[in-house]
């Protein structure tokens, strides 16, 4: 009989242990917004380019986020640009943001054929300044208690290469 109750507030004991684990993502009320903060050029081959991305992520949740990778996909114009990886383990602050580094890779004929679309369309168009529109999607994983979480992520903006050039 004693072995009975014993068994019994064992499995009483790693049930609660195991739903508290997995509370541990209820924390994350509201998933991160990621954004690009900066492009860089990185190196420019015959065949490939390389940048880096840095990623603003924001938190609004009460507890801080421990991001441990990231990819992306990033769209200029409606065409695939470029994709990257990273495995850097980051710790957002709660109510708090960061900056994740990203290196992405465009391969050279999506660059080019990228290229002389906004060339064609910018001769088109009256203003050959106008901002690039960008779609930036993937996944983030985040560890909750222990628990690897992965959620989707997607953003919209545009990329202004005067306001670079005019601070310069």
């Amino acid at each position: 009989m004693r072995t009975i109750t014993s068994l019994s507030h064992l499995l009483l004991l790693s049930l609660l242990l195991i739903f508290g684990g997995c509370a541990g993502f209820n924390h994350i009320s509201e998933p991160p917004t990621i954004t690009v903060a900066n492009v860089q050029i990185q190196e420019i081959k015959a065949m490939e380019s390389t940048f880096l991305l840095e990623l603003r992520v924001l938190n609004f949740n009460d507890s801080p986020l421990e991001i441990k990778g990231l990819q992306c996909d990033l769209d200029i114009d409606d065409r695939p640009f470029a994709r990257g990886i990273t495995n850097q383990e980051i710790t957002v602050p709660s109510f708090g943001s960061a900056l994740v580094p990203v290196q992405v890779y465009a391969s050279m004929f999506e660059m080019i054929s990228s290229v002389a679309e906004i060339i064609g369309n910018t001769q088109q168009s009256a203003s050959s300044s106008a901002p690039l529109n960008y779609r930036l999607s993937g996944k983030v994983r985040i560890d909750g208690a222990g628990i690897l979480k992965t959620l989707p992520f997607t953003s919209e903006g545009e990329l202004s290469f005067n306001k670079a050039a005019a601070t310069r």
